[in-house]
């Protein structure tokens, strides 16, 4: 089968910061099918994609992204409130010929199955060259939930007002993808649930994301510091930032005052001005960008994850996991991630239950024991990307 994944994400291996569903999915089709890449985006990421993945791909294609815009595009754009991403309205004339030339490599390649990565791709249907029977969405989250997740949280006034016009734009777009292809997927059964019933329908499928557990390693009792505990992710990330700021204001300072030696690393790239300000609170540490995680991982006794928004499934969570970390977080950050609670993982979804659990874990051997082994056991048996690739190709028929 000739397949193409159509993204403006560069296909991220597991080893590296950022989302490894592209890449690791394109890797898993490529043992038996012959799989293209068609980026969205400038030059330079084009050629390191082009360079990084060369035993994945059969071929890589570039479509220019213009950073441009004129004075009526940016007015247009403004008026009718639409995502950044969105550049159908800002740079009209160069999107048509982007879009022309995307038609052209469906034509001149006749994939029998054309995969559109992320919200920002939906922009470029209907297309005349490939029938919507052939064409896949992955959405992957469901942008509306997230919206409608940041505009709870919202006081009133402009930034409430942009936010409302965002859910509506993201329903939108998650209607032009079920009408303009053969189904839409997701990460999460909630976010698959919360479009199916917004939009009065069956299409959305849940296909979880996968761990690469040869990477990623059990290594039982080997988490050493047993007064660290640990945050991971993408540091620029509203949902991310949102997390930390909440638990070190709110948790941490009760739990340094249980436990005196306690550390709290936070761990991931990009961190804004507010996180790295919270290295001025004795026990947290701002690590940034590295190049490994794993060994931030083993060397805690926790991973917290007091996640407030955001949609989708966390991967952060899955690699802990599958490490045999246990992980204590809110409701919405095991969303997507099946039977967590069921002696996987430890549920608080206030300040007082995340310090309550936090401080019963690290004070009980045997409940980090148990967690631990359930942990790693729900991740091998429900969690491998072989599932997911195959889960894709399996709902074709």
């Amino acid at each position: 089968m000739k397949l193409a994944a159509l993204s403006s994400f560069s296909p991220i291996h597991p080893n590296d910061a950022g989302s490894p569903r592209l890449y690791c999915l394109c890797r898993e089709w490529a043992k038996e099918n012959q799989v293209s890449f068609i980026f969205y985006g400038d030059q330079n990421s084009y050629s390191q994609i082009n360079t990084a993945n060369h035993e994945i791909f059969h071929h890589c294609h570039h479509l220019p992204a213009e950073q441009a815009s004129s004075f009526f595009g940016r007015l247009a754009h403004r008026s009718l409130l639409p995502p950044y991403y969105w550049q159908k309205l800002k740079q009209k004339q160069h999107f048509q010929r982007t879009k022309q030339l995307l038609e052209q490599i469906c034509r001149d390649n006749n994939f029998d199955l054309l995969i559109l990565h992320g919200p920002e791709m939906i922009q470029f249907l209907p297309l005349d060259s490939i029938s919507r029977d052939k064409i896949i969405v992955d959405l992957v989250d469901s942008f509306s939930l997230a919206n409608y997740r940041r505009y709870q949280k919202l006081t009133a006034g402009k930034a409430k007002l942009l936010c409302a016009a965002d859910i509506l734009w993201s329903r939108h777009f998650e209607r032009m993808a079920i009408k303009n292809s053969k189904f839409v997927s997701v990460v999460s059964d909630y976010d698959q649930q919360w479009i199916n019933n917004k939009l009065n329908t069956d299409s959305i499928k849940f296909i979880p994301n996968g761990v690469d557990t040869d990477y990623f390693s059990f290594t039982p009792n080997l988490h050493t510091n047993p007064n660290r505990i640990v945050f991971l992710g993408s540091m620029n990330y509203e949902p991310n930032v949102h997390a930390v700021l909440a638990f070190s204001r709110l948790c941490f300072p009760e739990l340094k005052r249980n436990l005196p030696d306690l550390e709290f690393f936070i761990v991931g790239a990009n961190p804004t001005d507010a996180v790295r300000n919270l290295e001025s609170i004795s026990g947290i540490t701002v690590t940034g960008y590295v190049e490994d995680v794993r060994p931030y991982l083993r060397q805690a006794k926790a991973m917290i994850c007091p996640m407030s928004l955001g949609a989708g499934i966390k991967n952060k969570i899955l690699q802990a996991m599958a490490l045999g970390l246990p992980v204590i977080g809110t409701s919405i950050a095991f969303q997507g991630i099946t039977s967590a609670q069921k002696g996987c993982c430890l549920t608080a979804d206030t300040p007082q239950e995340l310090i309550a659990e936090t401080l019963r874990l690290l004070k009980t051997s045997d409940l980090s024991l148990d967690l631990t082994q359930n942990a790693h056991k729900h991740i091998c048996q429900n969690y491998s990307w072989s599932n997911a690739a195959q889960a894709f190709l399996s709902r074709l028929s």
